[in-house]
């Protein structure tokens, strides 16, 4: 996915990629988190039951001040982008602002069935990279 200019909205990348590859096979979840330059702000796209949360970390206490909304079509199935799948406008595209020592954990569902984000939190354990 290519960025042309950072006002583009990322559902029409999606879109515009999706039919460069009219012959692709299968489908995923999507989460994308996009850290806009020299700001601090950064603009997300979700689709199906990838996900992620942003982490406010202050001193010895660190706390979920945001968690992205799974999307479902129904029990155990969620949209997702790619052959034969829901309409990548369906996506969730959102702007959050950001602090410094904020922590951004992005992640699919098979992350956060084995490890909630929550409990990353209480932990206050974090992996830099």
């Amino acid at each position: 996915m290519k960025m042309n200019n950072e006002k583009e909205k990322l559902r029409d990348i999606l879109s515009k990629s999706l039919k460069e590859i009219p012959d692709l096979e299968g489908s995923c979840t999507l989460a994308i988190v996009y850290l806009v330059p020299y700001t601090n702000k950064i603009r997300s796209l979700i689709m199906g039951d990838s996900s992620f949360c942003i982490i406010k970390v202050k001193e010895n206490e660190s706390k979920i001040i945001y968690k992205s909304k799974e999307q479902m079509i129904g029990y155990n199935c969620p949209k997702q982008c790619g052959h034969s799948s829901c309409d990548p406008y369906d996506s969730i595209e959102e702007i959050h602002e950001i602090s410094n020592n904020d922590i951004i954990i992005v992640g699919t569902d098979g992350y956060e069935n084995n490890i909630d984000f929550g409990t990353i939190c209480l932990k206050k354990k974090f992996l830099i990279l």
